[in-house]
């Protein structure tokens, strides 16, 4: 069991957490070296992080109207082609 409290999430915020407590920089790295940070829930998922993924499903989802688009335009023709 970790003096390191549970809101803390990484070595960075931890270091500061001790430091700020009296710890020296020596005993502050011993700490974090035998503290696991806890696991991040879904609901602490970066903002950053959300908008990338965002990104990526807008751009999927224009990639496959594209592909739609083609796919009218060959059946255009054809119906074209045949009067």
């Amino acid at each position: 069991m970790s003096i390191i409290p549970e809101d803390i999430k990484t070595e960075e915020e931890a270091m500061h957490w001790l430091m700020r407590h009296g710890y020296s920089e020596d005993l502050a790295k011993e700490e974090v070296a035998h503290w696991t940070a806890p696991p991040v829930s879904i609901e602490e998922i970066d903002e950053d992080v959300m908008a990338e993924i965002e990104e990526e499903e807008e751009w999927e989802d224009e990639e496959e109207e594209e592909w739609d688009d083609e796919d009218d335009s060959d059946e255009d023709e054809e119906d074209e082609d045949e009067s």
